[in-house]
């Protein structure tokens, strides 16, 4: 499937040099409205706050503040704007327990590496073509981490009055 990206903005973060140039070719290649590029989560937090971009781009592995701690800052910032702003994590480390945690911080969307082109937009594409609710409770603000309504389930964090969005 194809998609328009030519009215997003993008924040890449990465204090990859090589892998920040990479991305930020493809996404110019994708055709993107604005690009806009960090070298660490210091910085990128600074940038998003300034630009406000449609979506950020980041890597879990940077010195100073990671992208779990810039993913936990972003969505601070999102709950007292009421925005959910959404996140892209990359990583070359995909355990079942550190994508839970990247979840957990309000990651959007995991990106395993390495990935293709296509892996990326169809990963970016599919963020915009399926936005995911924005949950408000008292230990977490993002995206709703869960990807479907599952009907037969009837335990007790089961929510109330939930609408079937399959």
């Amino acid at each position: 499937m194809a998609y328009n990206f030519k009215d997003i903005s993008v924040l890449i973060i990465d204090d990859d040099k090589t892998m920040k140039v990479i991305l930020a070719n493809i996404f110019k290649a994708m055709k993107v409205k604005e690009c806009f590029t960090a070298q660490d989560g210091e910085q990128g937090l600074q940038l998003f706050k300034t630009h406000k971009p449609d979506i950020v781009v980041t890597d879990w592995s940077m010195n100073n503040v990671d992208g779990i701690e810039l993913t936990k800052a972003i969505r601070a910032h999102n709950r007292t704007t009421k925005q959910t702003t959404p996140i892209l994590l990359m990583s070359g480390h995909t355990s079942m327990e550190l994508v839970k945690k990247a979840l957990d911080a309000g990651v959007t969307e995991f990106l395993s590496k390495p990935f293709s082109v296509n892996d990326l937009s169809t990963r970016v594409g599919y963020i915009f073509s399926k936005p995911r609710d924005a949950i408000d409770t008292q230990g977490y603000y993002g995206p709703d981490r869960r990807r479907r309504n599952v009907q037969d389930f009837d335990g007790p964090d089961k929510r109330k009055g939930e609408k079937d969005d399959n």
